[in-house]
């Protein structure tokens, strides 16, 4: 079990990072692309333009210039999704290799064989269980404001409102904050491996 023990702390210990690294670069992105979204939501005013208002081809620049620019930012926060779906992954591969080891411990004389002092195996893995589960709620929520995000800003003029303001609001305080995963989940999968490595 040491064995297993160290894998999968370096595997749980890896995946918090990136976690925390991805979603903390990605979140001024977002913030910028909200923005964006805020301005370019101006654009469909007439009155708006100032003196511009008859000048169509400075404000065909202008909106497709907003257009190219919230696009960027698209790309880059499905970058950081494809990447947070990665350590994803391997945080599902770790919770396979901790259920292996259930099943394998389960045939023993002893079936509370324990990870370390405080904790069997088997509420080891219903910890892993319950992060894994966490974080995937984390990146479908990620994966959904994306997309509306993205409907938005195709068809801003006729989707923006005082209402898609405020979603924007709760998207990047949902984004920063990840309220579907619990810290002390993270904490108690450290926490456990520390006192078996």
């Amino acid at each position: 079990m040491e064995e297993l023990a160290l894998t999968i702390q370096g595997d749980a210990l890896a995946a918090k990072q990136a976690w925390d690294e991805i979603s903390a670069s990605a979140a001024p992105v977002l913030a910028a692309l909200c923005n964006g979204l805020i301005e370019a939501s101006f654009t469909s005013e007439p009155s708006n333009w100032g003196v511009l208002r008859g000048n169509h081809v400075v404000q065909e620049a202008v909106l497709a210039k907003l257009q190219l620019d919230r696009q960027q930012l698209l790309d880059q926060l499905n970058s950081a999704v494809d990447k947070l779906s990665f350590w994803y992954d391997e945080l599902k591969t770790l919770l396979f290799q901790v259920r292996q080891h259930c099943d394998a411990v389960a045939g023993l004389a002893k079936p509370e064989k324990l990870v370390a002092r405080t904790c069997s195996v088997f509420d080891f893995e219903e910890i892993v269980d319950e992060l894994v589960a966490q974080v995937g709620q984390d990146l479908a929520c990620k994966r959904d404001m994306i997309a509306d995000l993205q409907e938005i800003s195709d068809d801003v003029d006729e989707r923006f409102d005082a209402t898609t303001r405020d979603s924007l609001l709760l998207y990047l305080s949902t984004w920063t904050e990840r309220p579907t995963i619990n810290p002390s989940r993270w904490l108690d999968v450290e926490n456990v491996l520390v006192g078996e490595a």
